[in-house]
């Protein structure tokens, strides 16, 4: 998972960048950044990290907290990239949050999130009552999203949506946000059917004989709506 996230982000940034992550955690994600911009900087940010990591020479660990209501002492900004990976959505204001990332950037930098995908395909991951039981403030899909990233200041470059998550790089942008094109009868009818069916796989599959045909017909069904919700999120 950290490899790919960092592939995805690598074309934006130059040999040299110096590269900020919120939320560090395990530091999986650090170090990988790390061992692919050796003459790069790359810090951690996390109130707990999960595991010691002895910092090299291009890795800088730094204990506290950024959020949507307070910014961490101890960085030294400008970034060419400020990540987030499973953060924005536990946020309070995820608008502030992100206006807080993006006054952490350089000129040309980039902010780069990834979130739950809520319009993942059903069998990847949890269960729909489960998924929605985690302790999560907000959901996002890439409508949401490109929404929240504009009213923040923030231009969206490039998407990714590996397996169960929603990745976004973007860049500050100038000028007010692009009017939002409101959900049509038939966007709503595509939500409603997604959930529909999430909630039907979740029950399929737990059940004695027709559990094991659940993904196959799961697949089946998503082939047939995934071009209505793509429309409509």
């Amino acid at each position: 998972k950290a490899a790919g996230r960092v592939a995805f982000v690598l074309p934006y940034l130059g040999s040299t960048a110096r590269v900020l992550e919120i939320g560090a955690g395990n530091c999986h994600t650090v170090v990988s950044f790390a061992r692919r911009l050796p003459d790069g900087a790359v810090t951690g940010l996390d109130a707990a990290f999960e595991r010691d990591v002895q910092p090299g020479s291009n890795v800088r660990l730094v204990a506290g907290r950024l959020d949507d209501r307070s910014t961490a002492a101890g960085l030294e900004p400008p970034y060419d990239c400020v990540a987030a990976f499973h953060v924005l959505e536990h946020q309070h204001d995820p608008v502030a949050f992100l206006r807080r990332l993006a006054d952490l950037l350089a000129p040309g930098g980039v902010v780069y999130i990834e979130v739950p995908n809520t319009y993942r395909r059903w069998w990847l991951g949890k269960d729909v009552e489960v998924f929605f039981n985690t302790v999560h403030l907000f959901n996002f899909g890439r409508r949401s999203l490109d929404v929240l990233m504009r009213k923040a200041g923030l231009i969206p470059v490039d998407w990714q949506a590996p397996a169960k998550a929603l990745r976004v790089i973007a860049r500050a942008g100038g000028g007010p946000p692009l009017p939002v094109r409101p959900l049509r009868p038939e966007d709503v009818t595509a939500i409603r059917r997604h959930f529909s069916g999430w909630k039907a796989y979740s029950r399929w599959r737990r059940l004695p004989v027709a559990g094991a045909l659940a993904p196959l017909g799961a697949r089946l069904l998503w082939r047939v709506l995934k071009p209505d919700l793509d429309q409509a999120t």
